[in-house]
């Protein structure tokens, strides 16, 4: 029993040796261009419910209701869609630098995009043994186009 004991807190150890990290690479870039340029209105509207208490007298339960309201405000949204050698990539939110670049760029027009690839990696004892590309994350684009020299 006791040896049975030690080899499943083996295994177990063995098997939790492993974690899995999500890490970026370097800076990359690539040409690309402005397919669209996406804009979508700031809007609000009204969210209302009932909720209800009930109050026991006796044997005679009364229940009361309660209105309740809000108003959402979703901000306006500013976004870009860009054509790259890797496919397309878009960058839609309603932060400052999305309107920055919203108002920056125009439709057709080249760009130099900046993005990181994410890799979501598997490690057993600090050593990888598993590598997956799970996104590109948009660092910024400039007009321009890339010199060829330039490294990537």
């Amino acid at each position: 029993m006791k040896k049975l004991m030690l080899l499943a807190v083996a295994l177990v150890s063995l098997a939790g040796c492993k974690d899995i990290r999500e890490e970026k690479s370097v800076v990359m870039k690539q040409q690309g261009k402005v397919c669209q340029r996406l804009y979508e209105a700031p809007y609000s509207y009204e969210h209302t419910w009932t909720t209800y208490t009930h109050q026991r007298i006796g044997k005679v339960t009364f229940t009361t209701p309660h209105q309740h309201s809000e108003t959402i405000h979703v901000p306006a949204k500013y976004g870009v869609v860009f054509q790259c050698m890797t496919g397309a990539m878009t960058v839609k939110g309603p932060d400052l630098l999305d309107r920055q670049l919203w108002e920056q760029l125009k439709e057709e027009q080249d760009v130099i995009v900046s993005y990181q690839e994410v890799y979501e990696n598997e490690y057993a004892k600090d050593k990888k043994i598993n590598s997956h590309l799970v996104r590109y994350d948009f660092v910024g684009a400039v007009p321009g186009i890339l010199d060829p020299e330039s490294p990537k």
